[in-house]
């Protein structure tokens, strides 16, 4: 939803079912925001509000499963929701989870990564659907990505975006096995990756 400047109000900002805003914006405005949850992407901030407790118990078993397989191996780093990416002056999405290689050419500053990164991963609320798969979506491909998850805990599934032989490969699993191949090694059991 995008919300004019006037409709705002405390109430319909409270309310459980509104937990994105959309505010057309800088990026210093975005960046000033600092300890906030949001996304700049085209002029525009959408800023979250507090996660719920399914989002969050599935946050934090894959930021677990893949931190411990990530530092296991020296593989690289892993950030959570609160750093940005710096895809281009236009998008600095902040993906819930993202992956940065060792050999990775992107560049840190205080505040952000800027490159793109070998994995991204989003878990989908109810008031992000849009958000994640109609706008970071395309954005994480055009800025190839190499794999992309998007957790779909509503509808108990993980939609895998892989970029291959110079075109992304684009599945939807409920049950079974993926193989990972950004992270050689590293096995997701599908149905753990949504179950709170």
């Amino acid at each position: 939803m995008i919300v004019a400047e006037k409709d705002i109000g405390l109430e319909r900002l409270l309310n459980k079912h509104d937990s994105l805003i959309t505010v057309a914006g800088s990026l210093d405005e975005f960046y000033a925001l600092e300890e906030t949850k949001a996304d700049f992407v085209n002029g525009f901030i959408h800023i979250q509000m507090g996660a719920s407790v399914i989002h969050e118990r599935i946050f934090s078993k894959i930021f677990l499963q893949l931190g411990l397989f990530v530092n296991q191996k020296l593989l690289g780093e892993i950030f959570g929701s609160r750093l940005s990416v710096g895809l281009s002056s236009s998008y600095h999405p902040e993906p819930d989870i993202f992956f940065v290689a060792n050999k990775n050419s992107g560049k840190y500053a205080n505040d952000r990564f800027n490159g793109t990164p070998d994995l991204v991963i989003e878990i989908i609320s109810p008031s992000t659907r849009k958000l994640d798969l109609e706008e970071k979506r395309p954005l994480y491909q055009n800025n190839l990505v190499p794999e992309i998850y998007f957790i779909d805990f509503d509808n108990k599934v993980v939609i895998i975006d892989l970029f291959e032989d110079d075109k992304y490969v684009s599945f939807t699993l409920r049950t079974g096995k993926f193989a990972s191949k950004v992270l050689a090694g590293l096995e997701w059991e599908i149905e753990k990756m949504y179950l709170p």
